[in-house]
């Protein structure tokens, strides 16, 4: 028996196909971001205090490394929901796994190099941003999973797999109003 698609569903060899070719260009931006344009720094430097990024930023009320905790975060958000989006997509925590490791590439690599700086935190933030993007796919699959199965849906269930990028928020907007009330 021959087996068919139905005409209201994708074809998975395409989706498998965008989502690889989506990959792609992440990474050829993510490498373009982390390492081209930089100059080498002068030495060697790593960063080994864990959340002291994160504590500087706090109690300096430092908007650069606020900026840098941000952009580490939102740089690996898009991994998080190419790995985990659709049926296929990877679980939660496979996808944190695989995020640690891009990250401690990434981080090692710049550290040889001197493009950059091996950091704790940036691997920390980077893991954040990717279990976020994890959160959300794993969201939106148990919404569509309810709704196919006709009942309501389970919300603690549901909105659990979010609260990465809730804990984001909450710091991002106390830390703006800490800046703000500094001024």
């Amino acid at each position: 028996m021959k087996h068919t698609i139905s005409p209201n569903r994708i074809n998975p060899s395409l989706l498998c196909s965008g989502r690889i070719i989506l990959l792609f260009i992440y990474f050829s931006l993510l490498l373009s971001v982390t390492f081209l344009g930089r100059e080498p720094e002068p030495e060697r430097m790593a960063w080994l205090t864990l959340f002291g990024s994160f504590f500087r930023a706090w109690s300096e009320q430092h908007a650069f490394i606020f900026w840098g905790i941000v952009a580490n975060f939102m740089l690996m958000l898009p991994l998080g929901i190419l790995l985990g989006f659709g049926r296929r997509g990877l679980s939660f925590w496979k996808t944190v796994l695989c995020a640690a490791a891009v990250s401690v590439c990434i981080e090692c690599v710049q550290y040889l190099t001197r493009l950059g700086y091996f950091d704790v935190d940036d691997i920390l933030t980077n893991v954040w941003g990717a279990a976020a993007g994890s959160g959300f796919c794993t969201c939106i699959r148990k919404l569509l999973a309810e709704a196919r199965r006709g009942g309501p849906p389970k919300w603690a269930a549901i909105f659990a797999p979010l609260l990465p990028f809730a804990a984001f928020l909450l710091f991002f907007g106390h830390f703006l109003l800490r800046m703000r009330q500094a001024v």
